[in-house]
Parts: C-alpha cells; sequence; structure tokens
C-alpha cells in the first residue's frame, strides 16, 4: 500500500478526484507493480492491484494498461456511481 501523491508522505502534487486523474494514479499502481516485480524476493508472476474505493476506478484501468503483469485485481467495496456523481456529492457534504 502506498499514499497518493502528495499525500502522507508521498511526494508530488495531489492531482485531485477527476476523471482525467484516474489514469495518473494508474500509471502510480504500475509503477509500484514495476517496483515489486524488479525484486528477487517476489513472485513477480503472483503480483496483482488490490484497493478500496476510488480503486475500483483506478484498478481496471491500470489493469487494462498493462496486462501482461497484472497476475489479478481485487476491488473491496468499490464505487457505484461515476466520478463526476461521487463529486458533486462530495461537494455537498
Amino acid at each position: 500500500m502506498y499514499d497518493k501523491r502528495g499525500i502522507g508522505e508521498s511526494s508530488g502534487v495531489y492531482p485531485g478526484s477527476y476523471s482525467s486523474s484516474m489514469v495518473i494514479y494508474a500509471t502510480d499502481a504500475l509503477a509500484a507493480v514495476d517496483a515489486l516485480v524488479a525484486r528477487k524476493d517476489i513472485d513477480r508472476s503472483s503480483v496483482g492491484l488490490w484497493g478500496v474505493s476510488q480503486a475500483g476506478w483506478i484498478i481496471p484501468i491500470a489493469a487494462s494498461m498493462d496486462q501482461e503483469r497484472i497476475a489479478f485485481t481485487i476491488i473491496i467495496s468499490g464505487p457505484t456511481v461515476s466520478i463526476q456523481e461521487e463529486n458533486a456529492y462530495s461537494d455537498l457534504t
């Protein structure tokens, strides 16, 4: 598990929660996969993506960008609305 850009101890700038940001986050997830498959102590054929909430948008994008290295995907409590609907609800609350 890692922090998003600009969140927690991660460097960079948080790009927000927009449709275009999901591709950025998917690219970040694939960078994490790169780091794992480069390690000698990890079976590269067993690396997958697991996530909660917003990952329900990010994981399918990442998996479609690199189907060969992603062994599995697990989405726990994923979104049930579009990103735009989620943003509108977040603005209300």
